[in-house]
């Protein structure tokens, strides 16, 4: 026999040996440089828009990176003097930090309230009251929904503090000092206080902790069981010691090529080395299996020269094939599958290297004694193969249909397959961050964002009141959506100070009415969150209550239905000297729709009552009253002359001629230049300049009185369909507050028409849209990749058997094994989610592994014996053995992953396990039978007998 590629590596033997030792010393200083990134948006492409447009947020405004302290009381409540002295000293403890754009907490959340001559907005507590002021502070915060569940539980039992990071700095970095300093303030309250910590940076932060976490466990403990095996297979410590040598070095290589291409480490990477040592290792297995069976009528060096150019053909075309299942996630959307299947088939790759320079080098360096090279792969657990080789081959048709039986029937299993993308869900349900996610989920309105935003691209200013009108109406079909709330803005504060001075809750109807509520908002910390330095970007914030993937695609998908029907371009109509026919077909046709969709939200959600829009609708046009109704005319009379006798009013009408003023106003208030020739008379000269203000103030007496009138009647309807109106404060705070709208100067009427125009495009970001783009890029990287390693894998088999046929008889039975180890999924109540959606792949490299070795024995000995029953039973009796070690080992390395911190690895270890010792059977149970039913065919036989090396 010639030999070429074995006699070089044994006459370079100690090279080879220097060479890789070179080479590990380089690995381990590279692995000094190794860093970890598990934030979610690093999983999406760098150029992915919604990735790009949540990052893009986070730097402007700080609020997608928000790390949530919870504060429990272990005293009763939070409103304790000791507890608001904690969270005082922690909120501004946290600010010094670098990195930390604001906090916002219970002590400075922004409090709006109607005080003697106007409005306050300041601090909610500027300083910690005595207790019966504790006791009053109680009763006010949990009667404001804009503070119950946002800042305070409703039990009042917790409080949360806001940390936006800035955005500039390694959040996961920042979110570590957060936390150390968090607790190092509340060690001095430890008595009165128990802190939580929760948000998506602190999550990438424990995502961390618990990948070093599992490396530092698992990673002995698969070369311990590995050691077992392979020992219990061989029963020599040097070819334990050579294998496993070999397979450390791979992973060494593997993980130092992360820094080198700057790839970061992620929660997934632990089970990269036992991938690549479990699997790694069986390169090693069929090399020593050849090589001992040349050893021992050889001399060693001659049996590893021969043995290794007998053996390197299917360990090549393993190797190849392996890596073509891994380097299949090369198409793959999501970096953090991308980089685990380039860089495992990197590992993959150093493993086949070294199994055929390093161990064969290291084995010719040191030779075994030919004493234990006779009792190596005689174990006498093996001759067990042969005997159910015989069995199998008795009845070849009845394990073909069992085979496919299984696999039809897991088909019907598929669908029912969930999936999970959102790693917060992967850790322990005991561990910290499931414990504050629990909290945050029961207690408050959770931590994840959900966010809403606005850039005026145009360079138009964002205090635009059409523009805040339709934001706000955004906010109230947004907080109807199930497990979103808590959404806040710059327009829902300034309803709030409109409603504290007027008794609206409405955004103001003017840009002037806006502008001047904003300037109290001015300087108070949560505007930094709500609004941009340059005033040019706005956003709303919300917080979705769980994390489940499901959930967050539902409402990803119904946020994105409510801004499709709200973003376009609107008219600014000026009802100012609209006649009242032009004004009622305006509200028909334009205004009430869109206020009877708003009324019917608010109404579902406050009483879960379902009240149709059509109702409300015929409800408005029945009770819109116009201006020449008798008993309106007779209200605004008496309007008008209490106005002009108040010291309030602009001119001073003459007492006797009050009542004869009043009539003539109203009856020319539509027109500036008839209203002032027809009350000029009742004016002092010296006041004719003013009556343009007074005309300015008695309209907007009427447009109140209207305003008032229409509330007064459509809160009377709606009373008698929702009784609930009058026990819910909120309910008819803002449904009152719509309804003053109806009669606003200016009307918000969707479309082109003559006016002003304004566009509105609200983006959705946060982490719905996040989680959805995962979850898509993850089930389109799942069907990519396997298409593709597929495909490669069966032109590699066709290749190297050179027959088609042959291709499809190795691929057959690992399609039988996808298909029923991802049966296992529903049956096991298990997701797909990153670490699930990898079995394919190695059940890929796995699984063809088992059938090059299997296909490529059957040709050896189909050419020697020219009997298909004999081969097959010698398959059975020789690489059958490799198979079933190989399957046991890595099966077993696998299990290893049992002993991980994080569910999803641990479910991940199980299955893979199941799958791999199932596709060692399926290959020896499908294949032998398939080929005793056409094996006689003269076609299978050419395509056994040609192709590769005798």
């Amino acid at each position: 026999m010639k030999v070429v590629y074995g006699d070089k590596v044994v006459k370079h033997r100690k090279f080879i040996i220097l060479l890789t030792s070179l080479f590990l010393l380089a690995g381990g200083y590279m692995l000094t440089r190794i860093y970890m990134d598990n934030r979610i948006e690093s999983f999406l492409p760098k150029k992915d828009p919604i990735a790009g447009l949540f990052i893009h947020v986070s730097k402007e405004f700080g609020t997608s990176k928000m790390d949530m302290i919870v504060v429990e009381s272990l005293k009763g409540d939070v409103f304790q003097k000791d507890v608001l002295e904690c969270v005082r000293e922690i909120s501004s403890s946290l600010k010094k930090i670098q990195g930390v754009r604001n906090v916002i907490s219970i002590i400075n959340m922004t409090d709006i309230k109607k005080i003697e001559g106007g409005v306050e907005v300041a601090e909610l507590i500027k300083d910690i009251p005595d207790e019966e002021g504790l006791r009053k502070l109680r009763e006010y915060v949990l009667s404001k929904e804009m503070f119950r569940k946002s800042i305070v539980s409703e039990d009042g039992k917790f409080t949360a503090i806001s940390v936006f990071l800035s955005g500039q700095h390694d959040e996961i970095a920042v979110s570590e000092r957060v936390i150390k300093e968090s607790q190092r303030v509340a060690e001095k309250w430890k008595d009165s206080v128990k802190l939580y910590f929760g948000g998506m940076p602190v999550s990438a932060l424990y995502g961390n902790m618990f990948a070093v976490k599992d490396l530092q466990t698992l990673l002995p403990v698969v070369i311990i069981f590995i050691l077992i095996v392979l020992f219990v297979t061989f029963r020599s410590v040097k070819v334990v010691l050579f294998i496993l040598g070999s397979m450390f070095v791979g992973s060494v290589l593997m993980f130092a090529l992360l820094p080198v291409f700057n790839v970061p480490m992620t929660m997934i990477s632990p089970i990269m080395p036992v991938v690549i040592i479990a699997m790694g290792s069986a390169y090693g297995i069929h090399v020593f299996n050849r090589i001992s069976l040349y050893a021992r009528e050889r001399d060693f060096q001659q049996a590893c020269s021969e043995g290794l150019d007998s053996i390197l053909p299917p360990v090549a075309m393993a190797a190849f094939t392996t890596l073509a299942g891994f380097a299949s996630f090369v198409v793959a959307r999501l970096t953090i599958i991308k980089h685990f299947g380039i860089f495992t088939a990197g590992g993959i790759f150093w493993c086949f290297i070294l199994s055929v320079t390093f161990f064969p080098a290291l084995l010719s360096t040191f030779p075994l004694s030919r004493k234990s090279l006779v009792t190596v792969g005689e174990r006498r657990e093996f001759r067990l193969l042969l005997k159910a080789g015989e069995f199998i081959l008795q009845k070849p048709l009845f394990f073909i249909f069992f085979w496919l039986f299984l696999a039809v029937g897991s088909l019907f299993l598929l669908p029912r397959i969930s999936r999970e993308v959102n790693f917060t869900t992967f850790f322990p349900e005991n561990s910290a961050p499931r414990i504050a996610s629990r909290i945050m989920e029961e207690h408050f309105d959770g931590a994840m964002p959900v966010l809403i935003y606005y850039s005026s691209d145009d360079g138009g200013t964002i205090k635009n009141s059409a523009l805040l009108k339709k934001l706000f109406d955004v906010e109230i079909f947004l907080d109807e959506i199930e497990d979103v709330s808590s959404f806040q803005s710059v327009a829902d504060l300034l309803a709030e100070m409109n409603y504290q001075l007027y008794g609206r809750f409405k955004v103001p109807d003017t840009d002037e009415g806006v502008a001047n509520l904003w300037l109290m908002l001015e300087g108070q910390d949560i505007m930094e969150q709500l609004v941009s330095g340059d005033e040019k970007k706005l956003l709303a914030m919300g917080r979705v209550r769980e994390i489940d993937t499901a959930l967050m695609k539902k409402i990803d998908v119904r946020i994105e239905k409510i801004l499709r029907n709200i973003n376009g371009t609107y008219t600014i109509i000026d009802t100012e000297n609209m006649t009242d026919e032009e004004k009622i077909t305006l509200m028909k046709k334009h205004v009430f729709p869109e206020k009877a969709e708003l009324l019917s939200t608010l109404i579902l959600k406050y009483t879960n009552r379902k009240i149709s829009e059509e109702k409300i609708v015929s409800s408005l046009n029945s009770l819109f009253s116009p201006p020449d109704d008798s008993f309106l005319k007779a209200k605004l009379t008496s309007q008008i002359e209490k106005y002009l006798r108040s010291d309030e009013s602009v001119v001073l009408i003459d007492e006797s001629k009050v009542s004869e003023f009043a009539k003539k106003a109203l009856a020319t208030l539509k027109d500036r230049k008839t209203f002032a020739e027809a009350v000029k008379e009742y004016v002092p000269p010296k006041d004719f300049d003013l009556i343009e203000d007074l005309f300015v103030e008695l309209r907007d007496i009427e447009r109140f009185l209207l305003q008032e009138m229409t509330v007064k009647k459509i809160t009377e309807l709606l009373r008698s369909s929702v009784p609930e109106i009058d026990k819910i404060p909120e309910l008819k705070k803002k449904v009152t507050g719509i309804l003053y709208g109806l009669t606003d100067r200016f009307q918000i009427v969707k479309g082109n028409y003559s006016g002003e125009k304004i566009t509105v495009n609200f983006i959705q970001t946060g982490m719905p849209p996040l989680v959805n783009q995962l979850d898509k890029f993850m089930v389109r990287s799942f069907w990519t990749s396997m298409a593709l390693s597929f495909f490669v894998v069966f032109f590699l088999i066709s290749a190297e058997f050179r027959s088609p046929v042959l291709g499809v008889i190795g691929i057959l039975p690992i399609l039988l094994t996808i298909a029923i180890s991802y049966a296992l999924l529903p049956i096991t109540s298990s997701p797909l989610d990153y670490m699930t959606m990898l079995m394919g792949s190695i059940a890929i490299g796995a699984g063809i592994d088992y059938s090059i070795h299997l296909l490529h024995r059957l040709r050896e000995a189909f050419r020697e014996t020219g009997d298909i029953r004999k081969s097959i039973l010698d398959v059975f009796r020789t690489a059958g053995r490799a198979i079933l070690a190989n399957a046991i080992s890595v099966g077993g390395g696998f299990l290893v992953l049992l002993l991980s911190s994080l569910k999803p690895l641990k479910v991940f270890g199980m299955l893979t396990s199941a799958m791999l010792l199932l596709s060692a059977a399926v290959v020896l149970g499908f294949i032998g039978p398939l080929l005793m039913i056409v094996g006689a065919s003269p076609f299978i036989q050419k395509s056994l007998r040609k192709g590769g090396a005798r």
